[in-house]
């Protein structure tokens, strides 16, 4: 399941022929579920764009506390190991396949000297890098300013499937908004209370899709 792969903006993914381009220089790796494919401190040797399955990229604070940053999902390459990269520099976050997943793994040294030969691929990945930032600055827009509650709501909506169904854990939904496991179940379990969802182990149901819409103040398509 890639809930979000429907609701990308424009630019998330890689054209076509950029894709092309980075597979002429890398080869295609399979990994299981919860493969770790980098993590805090590691340096940066390989690019990775996700060909299929998922991978989350998060960042660990204070013992206990971390925050996703994004998702990856197919023919989207990490901004995190393009600035790497870029900056000859570690990692501050650590990269996981939600599911398994086919990654297509480009040696940075060969990258390094393909961009600085093509124009096209260059302005490819640089176009990316620039899409994904603005969304890793909305999530630092709406983890300072919005309520936990209405990020909660929005989450759901997000990665609700056609028969309002999200297959997720409160752990999980608790990583994606950087909060506690604990503070995330005490929500959800006042969205319930108020008939807004119903819940069983590892699902989350949505009960009431236009009450939801009106409080996180979006618009139902």
């Amino acid at each position: 399941m890639e809930p979000e792969s429907s609701t990308r903006p424009p630019g998330a993914r890689l054209a076509p022929q950029v894709i092309a381009d980075l597979a002429a220089l890398g080869r295609q790796v399979e990994f299981p579920a919860g493969a770790e494919l980098f993590g805090p401190g590691t340096p940066c040797l390989n690019f990775p764009v996700v060909r299929r399955g998922q991978v989350a990229v998060v960042h660990h604070g204070a013992p206990g506390q971390e925050i996703q940053l994004y998702r990856l999902s197919v023919d989207e390459p990490c901004i995190l190991s393009l600035a790497a990269m870029l900056g000859n520099s570690p990692y501050g976050a650590t990269a996981t396949t939600m599911v398994k997943s086919a990654i297509l793994i480009v040696p940075v040294n060969v990258l390094r000297r393909e961009l600085s030969r093509n124009e096209p691929l260059q302005m490819g990945l640089y176009y990316n890098f620039a899409n994904r930032l603005n969304e890793v600055m909305a999530l630092v827009s709406a983890v300072t300013f919005e309520p936990l509650g209405k990020r909660v709501l929005a989450s759901l909506l997000r990665h609700a499937t056609d028969d309002d169904d999200i297959a997720m854990t409160h752990e999980g939904l608790a990583q994606e908004l950087g909060s506690a496991r604990e503070v995330v179940s005490r929500l959800l379990s006042g969205f319930a209370a108020d008939g807004l969802i119903s819940m069983r182990r590892g699902h989350i149901r949505l009960l009431d899709r236009m009450k939801i819409f009106a409080l996180v103040g979006e618009r139902s398509h």
